[in-house]
Formats: structure tokens, sequence, C-alpha cells
């Protein structure tokens, strides 16, 4: 697997299946910094998307792999609610999301032969406003909700309008 070090959401991505693959892809691919990581089958035919508020799992999502073995929806993929979604899968999203101090984000994971790897972690949501009725939750009111919490419990207040300012 041959993707940009940050970002690109599969743009400059490939998967290489031998050596001659990918000397063609480096040898097209932009002037970034690349990194070239061990493909991991899906063996559920599918990539999961965990969704984390407040450092738990709030939602997962299967998200269908397209005929070149990546997942996005430039490519086709399609995503469904995974409602019995393996708890290795998300305990393993969870403790990333603790040690990667990430309270509010996803986590792609393949569940492989050998458990599941995660192959992305983002500290913002993928999910857009569209995605609430298809998935039946509306994860950004969710964090707005964690955001006012945590704001509350930390006893701030509001500050004052900009136009209720007083200059110095």
């Amino acid at each position: 697997m041959l993707k940009p070090n940050c970002g690109g959401r599969t743009t400059c991505t490939a998967i290489a299946r031998s050596a001659d693959e990918a000397r063609a892809f480096l040898a097209e691919a932009p002037a970034i910094e690349l990194i070239a990581e061990e493909y991991v089958e899906p063996a559920r035919g599918f990539l999961t998307r965990i969704e984390v508020v407040d450092g738990a799992c709030a939602l997962a999502v299967k998200c269908s792999v397209a005929d070149n073995g990546l997942s996005a929806y430039r490519f086709g993929s399609t995503y469904a609610a995974y409602p019995d979604v393996p708890r290795t899968v998300t305990d393993a999203a969870e403790r990333a999301a603790a040690v990667l101090s990430i309270e509010l984000g996803s986590f792609d994971v393949i569940e492989g032969a050998r458990g599941p790897c995660l192959i992305d972690a983002n500290s913002v949501s993928n999910v857009s406003e569209d995605c609430t009725e298809l998935l039946g939750m509306d994860l950004m009111r969710a964090h707005a909700e964690a955001v006012a919490r945590r704001w509350h419990a930390l006893g701030a207040t509001a500050p004052p309008h900009p136009r209720e300012r007083t200059r110095p």
C-alpha cells in the first residue's frame, strides 16, 4: 500500500501487488512524502468506520471496498450502519482515541484475519449532514452536545458577543 503520509482521501494512493506496480506508481506520483505499508485484506469485504464521541464509540459504519481495493466515495463506496460491530473493533478504536487524546473523531479499521487494524485516525468527523437520515444518528448534534457538556463541566460561560465588548 502506498499513500500520502498525511491526508489525501485516497488521492495518490495505490495498492501495489508487485515491485513493478510500485515503481510504476512512484514514477507518476507527485513529489510528496509517501509511506509504504502492508495492505491488509478486509476479511469481511468492507472497512469499518468508528465515530467516537467523548472518546467512546458512538457510531459504527460499514464502508464498501471498490474494485481497486480502496474505500472512498469517489470510487463508488457506499456506507451502511453497522449495529453488530465486534467489540474488539470498538475497543481498538477507543484505546487509540485515548492514546491520541481524540475525544471527537473517527477511525477507519480493517477487520483482517489477524484482528482489527487501524488504518486512519481523524481528529474530526468525516460524516456529513446528509448521513443523518441514512445512519439514524445526528453525529454533528452528538458532537455539539459533547462540546457543550465539556464547556459547562469547566464552569465556562459564553464570552460576550463581539459587538457587546467595550474597547480599552
